[in-house]
């Protein structure tokens, strides 16, 4: 009964998805689901944060690289550990980067892919949803999709 519950919640998450939009100054892309709330935007329209009913953020931002993928996994990963986070994933290639691990009793999940803005200097797409550990069976398909759609707009 469990897995047909799990199925069906995973269904309903898909059904819901919206369409691609471009949120903030660097044109960042993303699939938000329809029962995310759009928060107002930062002071300077880095991008957007979106909450739910069920006690999940999605934030969908750009930023200026670091330098290298590496580089700025690399200071990531530190922030994580300056804010009591705990990473316990990680994947690399040449252009993105995942980590997701606990931050308290919340899961996070992050993903940031190289791109480039419309005037072609160098940018980093970042998706991080975070979400109540005992919801795991929830939002976890969801982080798929999700990471899927992340990119930069049409120009």
């Amino acid at each position: 009964m469990r897995r047909i519950l799990v199925f069906l919640a995973a269904l309903i998450l898909w059904a819901e998805s919206a369409a691609a939009d471009v949120y903030g100054r660097y044109g960042v892309q993303a699939n938000v689901p329809v029962r995310f709330v759009m928060q107002p935007p930062p002071g300077n329209d880095d991008g957007r944060s979106f909450v739910d009913d069920y006690g999940a953020e999605l934030r969908v931002w750009g930023a200026w690289p670091l330098g290298s993928v590496a580089a700025d996994e690399a200071a990531t990963v530190a922030y994580y550990a300056d804010v009591g986070g705990a990473v316990t994933y990680r994947a690399r290639g040449t252009s993105w980067y995942v980590l997701s691990g606990y931050l308290g009793n919340a899961i996070f999940y992050l993903r940031v892919e190289r791109g480039q803005t419309c005037e072609g200097d160098p940018v980093l797409a970042h998706m991080e949803l975070l979400y109540p550990e005992d919801a795991r069976e929830f939002y976890d398909p969801m982080v798929v999709r999700l990471a899927k759609s992340l990119g930069f707009g049409p120009c």
